[in-house]
């Protein structure tokens, strides 16, 4: 007999490309995951997924049973999230995923206010550069440093983070640097990963004009590129609210003004939910009042 119950084990093993991923989406056993696609297979009498370059996809004759179990899955969080409201006002959890840098700085600001104004509020805040998936509603709201507005998705600007190139003093002496006026070939770079300079083109900007150059050490993290920088690594790029506050690096003035765009994404369909609408303008005040310090001007808002 068919059961749009298997029809969810073969989107998330389509949306994570293993079975293994798929178990760990939907907390259960490998095994299960195989007996469940096997048997919507067996009821279908089509296969509905292939391997193809080392990961599983839907089958020609599977897109469609895939694309209507989206579809499913979609309606059904956004009924059990809606359901999470309570009409009496805003309660429940909320998902936030941002960078670790507005997550130790500015976030704090925008939930505890919201907190104290909405006390049956709680929060759960992920802190990654990549992305976690909002159209996949693993998480409610996301503060990114690029805007999407694909499948249901809104961005809307919240302010700008300025960056600056950074250098420990003891690298700037045995270079012989002028933080001034600095020649930048041949230099030591510290820089971010691959798919973070893909994602915010601002983080290489000193691989594109520092001329033989050599990159000798790569990550994701802002912090432990800035521990790199002080231990007199190389050179770097930091945001300066960041950077501003640590004694022993020397900012060095490139003639260029550095900024990324920050950016809060949210489901279209979810805009104007009693749950969320207290988060979003807290976050958007506590960016709008912190603007200064985002530019490495100020300190931080109370």
């Amino acid at each position: 007999m068919f059961s749009w119950d298997d029809v969810r084990f073969l989107v998330a093993l389509c949306e994570t490309g293993s079975f293994a991923g798929a178990a760990a989406r939907l907390r259960v056993e490998h095994s299960t995951v195989r007996r469940r696609i096997a048997a919507l297979e067996a009821t279908l009498g089509i296969a509905v997924v292939a391997k193809h370059g080392g990961r599983y996809v839907a089958t020609p004759a599977g897109r469609d049973v895939l694309t209507h179990g989206e579809r499913m899955a979609a309606s059904a969080e956004a009924i059990r999230r809606e359901g999470a409201v309570d009409g009496a006002g805003a309660r429940g959890l909320v998902r936030i995923t941002t960078v670790s840098s507005l997550a130790s700085t500015v976030m704090p600001r925008a939930l505890a206010a919201c907190r104290r104004r909405h006390p049956n509020m709680q929060w759960v805040v992920t802190t990654e550069n990549r992305l976690l998936s909002l159209t996949n509603r693993e998480v409610d709201l996301a503060i990114r440093l690029i805007a999407t507005d694909k499948g249901g998705l809104a961005s809307e600007r919240l302010g700008a983070i300025a960056h600056g190139v950074y250098a420990a003093p003891s690298y700037v002496a045995a270079r012989g640097l002028d933080p001034a006026s600095p020649d930048l070939s041949g230099h030591d770079l510290l820089a971010y990963d691959d798919w973070f300079i893909e994602q915010y083109s601002d983080f290489g900007w000193l691989e594109r004009h520092c001329p033989n150059a050599e990159i000798v050490f790569r990550c994701d993290c802002f912090y432990t590129l800035l521990a790199m920088a002080e231990a007199g690594m190389g050179l770097v790029v930091l945001p300066r609210f960041i950077a501003n506050r640590v004694p022993a690096l020397v900012s060095i003035d490139v003639g260029a003004a550095l900024s990324q765009d920050v950016w809060l994404a949210f489901h279209r369909d979810l805009a104007e939910s009693p749950r969320l609408l207290p988060a979003m303008a807290h976050i958007r005040d506590a960016f709008v009042r912190n603007a200064p310090f985002l530019a490495g001007e100020t300190a931080l808002a109370a």
